[in-house]
């Protein structure tokens, strides 16, 4: 799988988007229930389906997302620095918004698993 079909907003109304998946830096849940807001490197898009319909289709289609908190998932290779101080992640290429935080209680876990998987990232 190499793309992902999303919308533009909840309402879809700019129509159906393809969106290449390794783009995505990251993808979080929204409050309207079912859906969920994809965050690439230049737009945010929107999609249906709960967090773990979504780990587990990426991660079963071969990438690799992991869970850092109760809502948000990052592509692990697109993590560019973890700044420990903050307990945030960093992506390369998003001028703005380019932070996910860690869930405090689970941060050393998170970051720890992480680096395991994507040994080029930074810690700061």
């Amino acid at each position: 799988m190499d793309h992902i079909v999303v919308t533009n907003d909840i309402h879809a109304t700019g129509g159906l988007i393809l969106v290449k998946v390794d783009e995505i830096l990251y993808f979080k849940s929204r409050m309207e229930k079912m859906h969920i807001k994809i965050v690439t490197s230049t737009a945010d898009f929107d999609a249906m389906g709960s967090i773990k319909y979504w780990i587990d289709m990426m991660n079963n289609s071969g990438h690799r997302f992991k869970l850092i908190d109760r809502g948000t998932v990052v592509n692990v290779s697109k993590i560019a620095g973890i700044n420990e101080r903050e307990k945030t992640l960093m992506f390369a290429g998003r001028n703005t918004g380019n932070e996910c935080t860690i869930a405090f209680h689970r941060y050393r876990q998170v970051r720890d698993e992480l680096l395991e998987l994507n040994n080029r990232i930074c810690v700061i």
